[in-house]
């Protein structure tokens, strides 16, 4: 072959090569430079949290809950987002109206009170805070105090039997078992009232009451057991046992309990190509009846109705929906109904759930916040969307972001009706929340820095995945 035919061959495959190569180079930084980051406002998000805190605690079912929900639906509104409304749900709820708890001294052999010794009353929400679905009692004379025994840490079901007629004291230790399960040894045994002591949760701001939820009961049709049910901090349950050789309990509490309207606030960015489609941004409203919750979970709900005003700037081909959910804290109610009332429509069409529970990081405490998605192919992007957000936020550097896979199957929040019914799901969260589920939850424990991590990761790969 003719040596110049043989270098014009060469020549032209080298050329044909660049010129593939620079195409592909082109496509490769193309596609970076497409990659959607958005934006987030911390001081909108904390005027948020500072408008849904100011009707107090938003238990569900209450009217500070309904208050709650109307706002977040204003704030869709605002944002310009389609569909707005608030649907609401039938569920069995708790109110709390009145919770009294105090150790009277009585005379020889436990008779009569002694009038001589005031009563010791313990602080409802500092020193006692009541679980939820705690029965009613009400105190009319001291016929009605209670002796008060102390049975260990309630593993064991035969050891309720020496609290039967009594009130009985629960050492609350790591392998304490839950609520439902004290709940229901306590009622096969007799006993008339549940203390927990808590020697275990909460030892860095000083063993504080903590709520929990009961969900033994969850059918009704037999009637709820009146068994009052509390949890004492640690100091306070000191002093209780101190007494217990010459006090009694004296109780009075009135809380309703039956079915009660909780809220779901829902609004949407309509896809302009497929409105069946769509990926669903969720997180509770609601607070214990005992905190205003500013960490768990106000901040949700903040953080997602500034996602909604940041997301509504584009146009996504699929149907963006925010749900915020009420009944989070008695067991998942809100999220449950909601998707059992849409499943036609949520199964086969949600591409993905991202939940927001406690998506915030004390920074004074750690500097920790998780990102999980079920979608094992997912992470490498939103390793890149976390690089480029840190990267253009240089106070973010201090936090050490991690992501990493989960299925979402446990049902600790709202993620679990969608990841049970194979919908892949996101979670961010934080840490350094010492104060969770009491009564020291508030806003003097907001980081709004913190809010935009889980935000704008989230919201920018759902953005780059939906447009």
């Amino acid at each position: 072959m003719n040596k110049k035919v043989l270098f014009a061959i060469l020549a032209t495959v080298i050329i044909i090569g660049a010129i593939i190569g620079a195409f592909a180079v082109s496509k490769f930084f193309g596609e970076e430079k497409k990659l959607i980051i958005i934006d987030f406002d911390t001081a909108a998000a904390r005027e948020n949290v500072e408008r849904l805190i100011e009707n107090g605690p938003r238990m569900s079912g209450s009217e500070a809950e309904e208050l709650g929900a109307k706002y977040i639906v204003s704030k869709y509104e605002e944002a310009g987002l389609s569909d707005c409304h608030i649907e609401k749900f039938s569920v069995n709820m708790f109110d709390v109206h009145r919770a009294e708890v105090s150790l009277v001294q009585y005379g020889p052999l436990l008779r009569v009170p002694n009038p001589m010794v005031s009563e010791i009353t313990f602080t409802h929400f500092e020193d006692f805070v009541l679980q939820g679905y705690s029965g009613s009692y009400t105190w009319q004379t001291f016929r009605d105090d209670l002796e008060v025994v102390v049975i260990g840490n309630g593993t064991d079901p035969t050891s309720y039997d020496i609290a039967q007629g009594k009130a009985c004291i629960i050492e609350v230790e790591e392998n304490s078992p839950g609520n439902t399960d004290v709940y229901e040894y306590a009622n096969d045994a007799g006993v008339k009232a549940i203390v927990l002591h808590n020697l275990w949760r909460g030892s860095d701001v000083g063993y504080p009451p903590m709520f929990k939820t009961n969900q033994a009961y969850e059918d009704w049709s037999g009637g709820f057991p009146e068994i009052p049910f509390f949890m004492i901090s640690r100091e306070g349950g000191v002093t209780m046992k101190q007494h217990l050789s010459d006090s009694k309990l004296r109780l009075d509490f009135d809380v309703e309990k039956g079915p009660m309207d909780i809220c779901v606030a829902v609004g949407e960015i309509p896809g302009s190509e497929s409105t069946d489609k769509l990926f669903v941004i969720g997180g509770h409203h609601d607070t214990c009846y005992n905190t205003l919750g500013v960490v768990d979970n106000t901040v949700g709900p903040a953080l997602i109705c500034e996602m909604a005003a940041q997301m509504a700037k584009y146009k996504p081909k699929y149907t963006i929906r925010f749900c915020t959910w009420g009944g989070e804290e008695e067991g998942l109610y809100g999220s449950l109904a909601y998707f059992d009332e849409h499943k036609d429509e949520l199964v086969g069409n949600v591409k993905m759930y991202s939940n927001f529970d406690m998506s915030h990081t004390d920074i004074t405490r750690t500097n920790g916040f998780t990102i999980t998605t079920s979608i094992n192919s997912s992470i490498k992007t939103f390793e890149k969307i976390r690089d480029k957000v840190v990267s253009s936020t240089s106070e973010l550097d201090k936090y050490n972001i991690n992501i990493r896979w989960d299925d979402g199957k446990w049902s600790g929040s709202d993620q679990w009706p969608f990841a049970s019914h194979d919908i892949d799901v996101t979670n961010a969260w934080g840490g350094g929340c010492y104060e969770y589920h009491t009564y020291m939850d508030d806003i003097t424990h907001l980081n709004e820095e913190s809010l935009q991590i889980g935000a704008r990761i989230v919201g920018s790969y759902i953005i780059n995945e939906a447009c």
